[in-house]
């Protein structure tokens, strides 16, 4: 499974697609994330407009990365998330680990605000 990517200057904008159970789809979004981290990357937005699924194994994907990024001096940003992922995410309170937005556009500015004091 492919994952469409797009770049915005330093961000990277990952398409996970479908519904992640914990086979192939999770690991092929996994190895998305790790490529871009092995490369340096510190800003990373996961648009999940087309993820309509996600069962624990994905969250576990979420928390390894977030901890790879942060540990990097990096971060990870959520954005476009359905109704079913945005509650899934809730449930384990791990949505409040993440900065998320409702649009990409959003999400981009978010990168490129300087931080508060």
């Amino acid at each position: 499974m492919a994952i469409a990517r797009k770049a915005v200057r330093d961000i990277v904008i990952l398409y996970p697609q479908g519904r992640f159970y914990g086979g192939e789809e999770t690991d092929a979004v996994e190895a998305a994330i790790m490529t871009e981290a092995k490369a340096g990357n510190t800003r990373l937005i996961l648009n999940m407009q087309s993820t309509m699924f996600i069962a624990s194994a994905f969250m576990g994907l979420l928390v390894k990365a977030r901890h790879d990024y942060t540990r990097r001096g990096g971060e990870i940003k959520l954005c476009c998330l359905v109704d079913t992922v945005e509650r899934a995410l809730h449930i384990p309170v791990l949505l409040s680990k993440f900065d998320y937005h409702k649009t990409e556009e959003e999400t981009i500015a978010a990168f490129l605000e300087p931080a508060a004091e």
